[in-house]
């Protein structure tokens, strides 16, 4: 199974609930927190263009890893978008929730993402290098 990457910042995700898990993590201060995980068919689509997407511009974007697709990202198709805290920053609002593509929800709920449409998940911040999370390009 694998990891799975936020769009929005440049911090990733280990995203669990009752099935497996996709990151192994280590022990972190704060609690796990349970949020909602819904699929958006734009972010199973190889092609997307990221500056149709949230995450495309600005320091902490990935355009200025190197990537210009979805594809491109390594960890493609387990990408999970998520609020901002604000333009440009590591910090998100993690309490919205995440947006994957249909084949990460699939993979989640055991090929039901049409079916539930929504699942709850626990999950907490892991480091990049636990998750095959990206590497610039440049």
């Amino acid at each position: 199974m694998k990891p799975f990457v936020t769009l929005i910042v440049s911090s990733l995700l280990g995203i669990a609930s009752t099935y497996p898990t996709r990151c192994p993590s280590r022990p972190r201060p704060s609690p796990n927190v349970n949020i909602t995980v819904a699929y958006d068919e734009i972010y199973s689509d190889p092609s997307t263009p990221l500056t149709s997407v949230a995450c495309s511009n600005g320091e902490n974007g990935l355009k200025s890893k190197g990537y210009t697709t979805l594809s491109e990202v390594p960890s493609f198709p387990y990408l999970a978008a998520s609020p901002f805290a604000d333009w440009n920053s590591t910090e998100y609002a993690s309490s919205d929730g995440f947006v994957v593509g249909k084949e990460a929800l699939d993979d989640l709920t055991e090929g039901k993402a049409e079916e539930v449409g929504v699942v709850d998940v626990e999950w907490q911040n892991v480091d990049v290098w636990r998750c095959g999370g990206y590497d610039d390009k440049k």
